[in-house]
């Protein structure tokens, strides 16, 4: 009998390091999962606030570029475990149906919305990101009335400053002609003329 009190001590001073570290580890398990609960809702609340700027600075662009009669705003479904967003619209403040978008919105106005979430997506960028950014338009402006082309040049000139280069390529010679016409002052405005 005393041999087995032996042993039983002997082995609790042997495993008394492993017992401590067990402890230890079990501590740090429940430390690392109150953390996780706060960096979880500190990252819920900044994507929040992010999609709130984003969504913001989109249908400011796009009422910029002459859809003024529509408000673009974050819908949000939270079925399943991730949430998922999508783009509410409305047109003088009623609920559009997705399904009815495209009896609604008109090719300038599709167009406008492209370029609106492009132009959101380049301006959020940080700014010494930003200053580095060549950023490159395919005819932006198809379909455009001279109000939207007017407000997409004006945006053109005044970006120009803050990213490292914009190309605008485009073979519609009357929207060349307003840039060159509002903008000749211009420092640095440059026309290149392909010939085939």
């Amino acid at each position: 009998a005393d041999g087995k009190v032996e042993r039983r001590n002997n082995n609790r001073i042997k495993l008394a390091s492993q017992c401590d570290e067990y402890v230890e580890l079990n501590t740090l398990i429940e430390s690392f999962n109150d953390s996780i609960v706060v960096l979880e809702e500190k990252l819920q609340t900044e994507q929040s606030d992010y999609l709130k700027k984003f969504f913001e600075s989109l249908n400011g662009w796009f009422k910029q570029f002459g859809s003024n009669y529509f408000t673009l705003e974050r819908g949000e479904t939270k079925q399943g475990h991730t949430p998922i967003y999508f783009l509410k619209v409305k047109y003088k403040d009623q609920a559009i149906v997705e399904s009815a978008l495209s009896q609604l919105f008109s090719e300038s106005d599709r167009r406008a919305l492209a370029l609106a979430v492009f132009w959101t997506q380049l301006l959020s960028l940080p700014k010494p990101t930003l200053a580095e950014q060549i950023v490159v338009l395919d005819d932006p402006l198809t379909s455009f009335d001279d109000h939207r082309v007017t407000a997409v040049h004006r945006e053109l000139a005044g970006t120009v400053e803050t990213v490292r280069q914009i190309v605008v390529l485009s073979h519609y010679r009357h929207d060349i002609e307003m840039f060159f016409e509002t903008f000749r002052d211009h420092s640095d405005a440059r026309l290149l003329v392909l010939v085939a």
